[in-house]
C-alpha cells in the first residue's frame, strides 16, 4: 500500500497541544490588566472617592436586596395561598442580606448603632 500523506491543519486553527498554552496567555494577559487597573485604582483614586463610592455600592446592595425581600415574601403569601405550602427561606435569606449590607454600611461610615 502506498503511503498516504498526512492531514495538515487548517490555518487559523492551533494544533491540539498550542491550545492551553493559547489558554495560559489569554489568562496572564487578563490577569495583568486587572493588576494594572488595580494598581491605578489604588494610586490614582483618593480615599475619599473610594469610601464614596463603596458607601453607594453597599447602599444599592441594600436597597436591591430589601426590595427582592418584598417582592418574594409576596409572591411567598401568595403561592402559600394556593397550594398551602410555605416556602419563606428566599424572602428571609434576603432580608438578612440587607441587614447585612445595613451593617456594613453604618460600618463604613463609621456610625455605631
Amino acid at each position: 500500500m502506498p503511503d498516504q500523506p498526512q492531514p495538515q491543519p487548517q490555518s487559523g486553527q492551533p494544533e491540539g497541544g498550542d491550545r492551553p498554552r493559547e489558554i495560559l496567555a489569554r489568562l496572564y494577559a487578563l490577569l495583568s490588566l486587572v493588576y494594572i487597573v488595580w494598581m491605578l485604582w489604588a494610586v490614582m483614586v483618593p480615599d475619599h472617592q473610594k469610601t464614596a463610592m463603596r458607601l453607594r455600592l453597599l447602599r444599592s446592595c441594600e436597597l436591591v436586596t430589601r426590595r427582592l425581600a418584598r417582592l418574594t415574601g409576596a409572591a411567598s403569601v401568595s403561592h402559600e395561598a394556593r397550594t398551602g405550602q410555605q416556602s419563606y427561606a428566599l424572602p428571609y435569606g434576603l432580608s438578612v442580606a440587607g441587614d447585612l449590607f445595613r451593617e456594613l454600611y453604618d460600618r463604613a461610615r463609621d456610625v455605631s448603632a
